[in-house]
């Protein structure tokens, strides 16, 4: 019987740098003009993430976002498409 396999080891943490602090990210949350995807924007924002805000309904997004704008957070509405993100062009014109 050959003997056993070593179980490869993880590398250690921060070995291939920091993690960016939350102002430095950004999340696309989509589905998030109501209910959990709401929430989860509502969290991510207060966090300090700015967040893109995906919602089918352009109208109902730009609501949503500028409800959690007020609650203080960095939120842009965008509108999403079923089961396909906006393409990279457009979240850099959002962003900017």
């Amino acid at each position: 019987m050959s003997p056993p396999v070593p179980f490869p080891r993880r590398a250690p943490r921060g070995r291939f740098g920091t993690e960016p602090p939350p102002s430095q990210r950004i999340a696309l949350v989509s589905g998030a003009n109501r209910g959990l995807g709401l929430e989860v924007s509502r969290q991510l924002a207060a966090a300090g993430m700015t967040v893109l805000l995906g919602a089918r309904n352009l109208a109902a997004g730009e609501k949503a976002a500028k409800a959690l704008g007020r609650e203080g957070g960095d939120v842009h509405g965008s509108r999403g498409r079923h089961q396909r993100p906006p393409p990279a062009a457009a979240v850099c014109v959002a962003l900017s």
